[in-house]
């Protein structure tokens, strides 16, 4: 009996956690697109009942505490793009590391506050792009 009640407060948890999110359809009933809206744009909206339906739409930008770049040497020649970061930018942050493994497709290797990791193909990103990723998606030094 007490397994029971302890799974129905679960349930009801976790149905009051996903009425608090908006649908899909709500959302772009709203004038949001969920999946597009990051949470951090909601704080540019003056009229409070718009904020906390922002709110209910968006999403959080994961931010990385850490991050790997490996690219294989032998590749640089093709990829001018991530030769130019590497060159230029790639000193600018404190929490990037390269590595340089053979044969290896470039590559993010990104690790959150959490410890928990994503990993990312590079390939034909642009050089401004991955200086666009590293300022906006990595935490402060």
């Amino acid at each position: 009996m007490r397994s029971f009640v302890v799974a129905a407060l679960c349930l009801q948890l976790a149905f009051t956690a996903l009425g608090s999110a908006g649908t899909f359809e709500e959302c772009k009933e709203k004038g949001f697109m969920q999946g597009d809206l990051m949470c951090s744009s909601c704080g540019l909206i003056k009229d409070e009942e718009l904020i906390e339906d922002c709110q209910k739409c968006c999403t959080h930008a994961v931010k990385y505490r850490s991050a790997i770049l490996e690219v294989c040497p032998m590749k640089l020649s093709r990829l001018p793009e991530i030769k130019a970061f590497l060159e230029d930018s790639a000193h600018k942050y404190q929490r990037l590391k390269v590595r340089t493994p053979l044969n290896a497709s470039p590559r993010l290797r990104l690790t959150q506050e959490d410890g928990s990791s994503d990993s990312i193909r590079v390939d034909l990103w642009k050089k401004t792009a991955l200086e666009d990723f590293f300022s906006a998606r990595m935490l402060p030094s």
